[in-house]
């Protein structure tokens, strides 16, 4: 295969782990792997991996948990779906949907040279035909070995991101005053007028039936949104999908959690949105709003305030995929994320076709624009 280069360091050690039980034995070294470095997402982590195997969230399919070692020790852990799409055999990493492509690697290890000795084990032992990796972001291993083998690892589509760092949100005010002007006079009179019309609460929703109420709340009216704009998710429209987030709110661990904010008016729920907090960052996902409050603009106030939330705690924010106007408005990070399909064998490229090719036909089939294509990546968390 040309993406791979066979160069790289024989110093990792490549096995695949395909007994579940085997699996749920390697949370120590999980945690400890997953502890090593500060900025590890909570998709990385062994909790999230566990709860999305034991919950099918894109449904069934047999484990094939890539585990590297450099002297015995665990250096990176990749665990992945193996799919049957007619004949062929197709890997995806285990998740929910939208999250960045997970590569969990230990600080000192080279992650270029570990994700070439995983491709290398997969395509020498022949498990599967081909992979497809959702949203591996430029600044990863994979991302930047991948952007370099066109045309054997077919990009599907790419999406922009925008990220906070910690640092710019260290000092709320002086971040805030980045704004633009336009930006800080809305929002400030904005929540002006909505505090003068009601009494108006922005906080993270802990009580357990509080926040099975306020994750109703929130997939209803996303679902709604995504109906009137004709956007076709079935991902999110899907019993599974309210199921697994469900069990994720119901889960804490050293990984990080998926949380509820919300913004209340006289204590009803104006707007909420669904993120991942884990030790660098908050992560967001879903928002959605109450349209009779739109005057006020309550998604964007909620924004706001979980800026302001993850400044106070000492955290950066990803607001992740799509440039949407409400996103663009507040300094941050610009990046992408790209969707591939990476064939391992003869008839991985057989497939790599078919799909690229799915993909072009429902493109040309639904005409959605690309600012539409982001929000349905986006709508699917």
């Amino acid at each position: 295969m040309t993406f791979l280069a066979r160069t790289h360091t024989r110093a990792y050690d490549c096995s695949a782990v395909t007994d579940p039980a085997d699996f749920l034995r390697l949370q120590p070294e999980w945690d400890a792997l997953w502890a090593a470095a500060p900025d590890n997402y909570v998709s990385e982590s062994f909790e999230w991996a566990q709860l999305c195997w034991s919950h099918a969230p894109t449904g069934p399919g047999r484990l094939l948990c890539v585990t590297v070692r450099q002297g015995g020790r665990l250096a990176a852990v990749w665990p992945l779906k193996v799919s049957r799409i007619g004949p062929w055999r197709l890997a995806t990493p285990l998740g929910a949907s939208s999250e960045y492509c997970p590569f969990l690697v230990h600080p000192e290890a080279d992650a270029e040279a570990v994700w070439l000795a995983i491709a290398d084990m997969l395509v020498r032992e022949r498990r599967v035909d081909a992979m497809r990796l959702v949203n591996v972001r430029q600044d990863t291993a994979p991302g930047q070995c991948l952007s370099r083998s066109q045309p054997s690892a077919a990009m599907l589509y790419t999406t922009a991101t925008r990220f906070v760092p910690a640092a710019d949100l260290a000092d709320w005010k002086a971040f805030r005053a980045r704004l633009s002007r336009k930006s800080r006079e809305t929002l400030g009179y904005r929540r002006r007028r909505f505090c003068e019309a009601a009494e108006v609460v922005f906080r993270e929703v802990m009580v357990p039936d509080e926040r099975a109420a306020a994750w109703a709340w929130l997939l209803q009216k996303k679902r709604g949104w995504a109906k009137e704009r004709g956007i076709d998710s079935p991902w999110l429209f899907s019993e599974r999908f309210d199921r697994f987030t469900t069990a994720a709110l119901d889960r804490v661990g050293p990984g990080g959690a998926r949380r509820i904010f919300v913004l209340e008016a006289d204590g009803a729920i104006v707007a909420a949105t669904l993120v991942a907090v884990d030790r660098a960052r908050v992560e967001g996902f879903i928002t959605s709003y109450d349209e009779a409050f739109s005057t006020f603009s309550p998604g964007r106030l909620l924004a706001e305030d979980c800026l302001r939330w993850a400044s106070e705690h000492g955290l950066g924010f990803d607001l992740r995929l799509g440039d949407d106007g409400y996103k663009l408005e507040w300094p941050g990070n610009a990046g992408l994320a790209t969707t591939y399909v990476v064939p391992l064998t003869a008839a991985g490229h057989i497939l790599t076709a078919g799909l690229r090719m799915a993909y072009s036909w429902r493109q040309k089939k639904e005409r959605q624009s690309p600012e539409r294509d982001r929000d349905t990546v986006a709508a699917t968390a």
